[in-house]
């Protein structure tokens, strides 16, 4: 997923993907999908929390939205922080805001 993202933003061609995914098969055994977390998030079985800064310029909404849409089990969450485009705020969110965080630690918790 990030691939893709640090291409377009790159300027790099969508076009060049098929060659990267063989350059990294050829180095790796594996094709770009096969690094994705969604097939991962499939087989998640504990209650879990997703936060995810929204305009982050390493990933995609609809990424994030489709790792937390593949988790089979109604105990999930996803946050959106917004306003911002620094992951590093994400880090900070729940240090300055941690009422969100705190409830959904002791409903599962406890």
């Amino acid at each position: 997923m990030s691939t893709r993202v640090d291409l377009e933003r790159h300027g790099i061609p969508l076009s060049y993907m098929d060659h990267l995914d063989k350059m990294v098969f050829w180095r790796t055994s594996l094709h770009l999908a096969q690094f994705s977390p969604i097939p991962a998030a499939r087989s998640v079985t504990i209650p879990t929390y997703i936060y995810q800064v929204h305009d982050d310029i390493n990933t995609r909404p609809e990424d994030i939205q489709a790792i937390f849409d593949a988790i089979p089990i109604p105990e999930k969450k996803l946050f959106w922080i917004e306003n911002t485009t620094r992951r590093w705020d994400a880090y900070l969110h729940f240090q300055q805001q941690p009422e969100d965080i705190l409830a959904w630690l002791e409903k599962y918790m406890n």
